[in-house]
């Protein structure tokens, strides 16, 4: 294996998603798991993909930071209205990933 599929099969491997996902899928739930993070001050591996982002701690202003940094990441127009329809990380991750298919 090359260097950087191995670099990439083991952080998959280390990753708080399920393995039955597409590799991109994985990817883009990691990166929602690994921003929200930041915001919340936990480890990506210590949230799980599967809870309300309400119960995780996000309230209104955390949402608004979160929708914007995941806009600029992945050059979306989400609003902080999507984090709450699309209420665990995993659901959002499957929204990005639906977005960016049909190009925002």
């Amino acid at each position: 294996m090359t260097g950087w599929l191995l670099f990439f099969t083991d952080k998959i491997k280390t990753m708080n998603i399920d393995a039955g996902m597409p590799v991109a899928s994985r990817l883009v739930e990691q990166a929602v798991l690994e921003v929200l993070g930041v915001f919340l001050g936990k480890a990506s591996c210590d949230i799980d993909p599967d809870s309300p982002l309400s119960g995780l701690g996000l309230n209104s202003l955390i949402a608004v930071r979160l929708a914007y940094r995941l806009n600029q990441r992945y050059g979306l127009e989400i609003t902080a209205t999507v984090l709450y329809e699309n209420s665990t990380p995993r659901q959002l991750a499957g929204y990005i990933n639906r977005q960016a298919a049909v190009g925002g």
